[in-house]
């Protein structure tokens, strides 16, 4: 069906808490409002005639944060089927009338997106602000479609767009994230709407074309929203009924609020009928409801440890003989990040940070050991600056130098590790040193040198950058300036002065110093001196001697896996280009790869071979095989993956002929696209044709 023309994604109003020097308000809950949003359109009877999307909805509810969270629910076809205000989930009892609720629904009518989202929007807004954080998490197999439409254009269509529209703008206004899940099993969901709603609202969305997908992902919406990370337990079969399987986990600290352990099993291979625990003390427990909750549905079981203790665990696990479970884990912890910034007395910024709960310093040091910090800067010139943090005691700290008189940053800070994340308010700093009354007749600073500058490469004589002096230094009389460099060590780098433009040069992987000198023409002099660091990939040129020989025995060898696997490897092809940021391509290249069914996973920066992404963090984003195609996961934080769609995602399935695009963002701030493709078999003669005659 035509579709309307969609308006441009929504502005997502940034909420930026300013202060100097004191920090921002720490009274933030970490408990939850949540809203589900459910198509129950007709076509739900074909693409999930399981109910498995109402089961990962039913789950999502169980992991939620029993100790002051709420949720709510908007069923919809062509009109809304069901509401349930947004209502507390203190109790077992809570979550089971939620739940039967969500059991009830059954599937029949259009699709109504306008109204569904519009509803769920208001429910959040209008409710009493207990200060949780809030998310609307939307769930559709389709698009909207409305009765007695014609073409795509009637006035119900476009009211319902048009609500969608204000819908996502007034979450985007009120920090209201909107998870979008689209079930594309029949090929009728409006993708584009989907991932637009999603982006708009800076959440997360996702397309699949399987029902038995969508447990998975709401896990993963849950381990973002509460900035956790999944730890995949592995898949475990049951071997006999009689017997249990085991896998052992661990509590990293004791301030993990809650743990859950997700067991999503298949319908088809049957369930989960007994689980025990052994705690760190040798102690076996079993499901409580209280310190240890298990809920179970026809496609999961969910094990919730309240307050667990910190060391060794196992799970134990009986079921139907062949059942198969995949178990992951989700920390919860009730903590926040803190920030402060203030003024050292000599001009620089001193930043602290520390971890809170209700209100109070957590002292938890096998936490804070864990944890990895570093204070974002973003200087006045929009540069973006990262200072590593050192930490002593419970406090995270650094000192963030050569600040401009009177400039003003942004400062917020980032720490991650023990499989959780925290990111601190945004910060401002204004450097209250006063700017110095210029002189006519000296040479002026402009700004100051890089410090350190850093020279990358493959081997330390392809390491070099240049810079335009006249960027650093000026004349107050507007005389001209000539220029000359110290280097403290030419065997480590050396430098070409050519008027204005400085070429620095590698020699070899270690660090030295220059100083750079201006003169204007009545002999008036300034200096500036920083450190110069010569990184490198390789030492010395001979690798790249034994690279090609490597490749061509790589290469051989794939050859003969491949003429001799006869069926037992999925074998395709791999087509990328290297894009600027004008979508042009620099570079195309091919590549085959194998990988061994559902075992094998590649990572991307094994194929895409260009120096210039050495850094990029493609290391991250990997690839494996699945029946119809390949599946691509981003597995880091320095690339966004791209889908079919343009969307941003964390995980997509891409099929025979089709492609995905990853923007990676380098060391100097360029953005680089890489666009590859996916083909499932050619004939090996046109394995080195032409890459013009693709398109990506």
């Amino acid at each position: 069906m035509k579709r309307f023309l969609k308006m441009a994604a929504a502005v997502l109003l940034a909420c930026m808490l300013v202060c100097f020097p004191s920090c921002a308000d720490a009274t933030e809950s970490t408990s939850m409002d949540v809203i589900l949003v459910l198509d129950l359109s007709g076509s739900m009877k074909y693409n999930d005639e399981n109910h498995i999307s109402q089961s990962g909805a039913k789950m999502f509810i169980d992991m939620m944060e029993s100790t002051g969270s709420r949720a709510g629910l908007v069923a919809f076809s062509d009109e809304l089927v069901e509401t349930y205000s947004l209502t507390s989930l203190s109790t077992a009892d809570d979550k089971t009338a939620l739940k039967n609720v969500i059991d009830s629904l059954s599937y029949d009518g259009d699709t109504d997106i306008g109204t569904a989202l519009e509803t769920a929007v208001s429910m959040l807004t209008s409710a009493t602000d207990v200060g949780n954080k809030k998310a609307i998490i939307f769930f559709t197999d389709g698009a909207i479609d409305l009765p007695n439409a014609s073409a795509g254009e009637s006035e119900a269509e476009a009211e319902s767009l048009s609500k969608t529209q204000s819908a996502m703008t007034t979450a985007a206004s009120s920090g209201i994230p909107i998870y979008t899940i689209g079930l594309n099993a029949n090929g009728n969901a409006d993708t584009e709407l989907i991932s637009e709603i999603a982006s708009s609202t800076g959440a997360t969305s996702d397309i699949v074309t399987s029902a038995s997908e969508l447990p998975e992902i709401f896990s993963n919406i849950f381990a973002d929203f509460v900035e956790s990370e999944i730890n995949d337990l592995g898949n475990i079969t049951i071997s006999s009924a009689d017997t249990y399987e085991s896998v052992g986990f661990s509590i990293p600290n004791d301030s993990v609020l809650e743990a859950n352990i997700v067991m999503i099993t298949s319908s088809d291979t049957g369930k989960v009928t007994d689980i025990l625990l052994t705690d760190p003390s040798g102690n076996t427990l079993s499901p409580d409801g209280s310190s240890i909750i298990l809920t179970t549905d026809d496609n999961y079981s969910n094990i919730k440890l309240v307050g667990p203790s910190s060391g060794s665990w196992v799970l134990q696990i009986k079921g139907d003989a062949g059942c198969e479970v995949h178990v992951n884990l989700i920390y919860n912890y009730d903590i926040i990040l803190v920030a402060n910034v203030s003024d050292d007395g000599s001009g620089n910024m001193f930043v602290s940070a520390t971890l809170q709960k209700n209100n109070a310093q957590v002292s938890d040091d096998a936490l804070y050991a864990a944890l990895t910090t570093t204070a974002n800067v973003t200087r006045a010139n929009g540069t973006v600056e990262s200072y590593p943090m050192a930490l002593s005691g419970s406090n995270f700290t650094c000192t963030v130098t050569s600040l401009d008189p009177q400039e003003v940053v942004t400062v917020t800070v980032h720490t991650e590790g023990a499989n959780m994340y925290r990111d601190s308010d945004t910060l401002t700093f204004t450097n209250p040193t006063s700017v110095p009354e210029p002189d006519p007749n000296t040479v002026d600073l402009t700004a100051s040198l890089p410090n350190p500058i850093t020279l990358k490469g493959l081997i330390p004589s392809m390491a070099k950058t240049t810079l335009n002096l006249d960027s650093y230094f000026t004349s107050s009389a507007g005389l001209a300036l000539t220029y000359s460099v110290q280097v403290a060590d030419s065997e480590i780098a050396t430098a070409d002065l050519n008027g204005s433009s400085l070429t620095l040069k590698g020699a070899k992987k270690d660090t030295t110093s220059i100083t750079v000198t201006a003169t204007d023409t009545e002999g008036n002099t300034a200096s500036q001196s920083t450190e110069v660091e010569v990184s490198a990939t390789l030492n010395s040129i001979l690798p790249l001697i034994l690279i090609p020989i490597l490749l061509l025995l790589i290469i051989l060898i794939i050859v003969l896996l491949i003429v001799k696997s006869k069926g037992s490897k999925l074998t395709g092809f791999l087509f990328w280009q290297l894009l600027n940021e004008e979508g042009y391509s620099d570079s195309t290249y091919e590549e085959q790869f194998d990988l061994t069914f559902a075992k094998k996973t590649a990572q991307v920066s094994s194929f895409v071979t260009d120096l210039s992404l050495a850094y990029s963090g493609l290391d991250k984003v990997e690839i494996s095989g699945n029946k119809n195609g390949i599946t691509v996961q981003n597995k880091g934080k320095t690339c966004d993956l791209l889908d079919p769609n343009g969307a941003v995602v964390k995980k997509t399935t891409v099929f025979d002929g089709g492609f995905f695009r990853i923007v990676c963002r380098t060391d100097d701030g360029a953005t680089v696209i890489v666009s590859i493709r996916y083909q499932k078999a050619m004939a090996m003669d046109g394995m080195m044709g032409d890459m013009n005659d693709f398109e990506f």
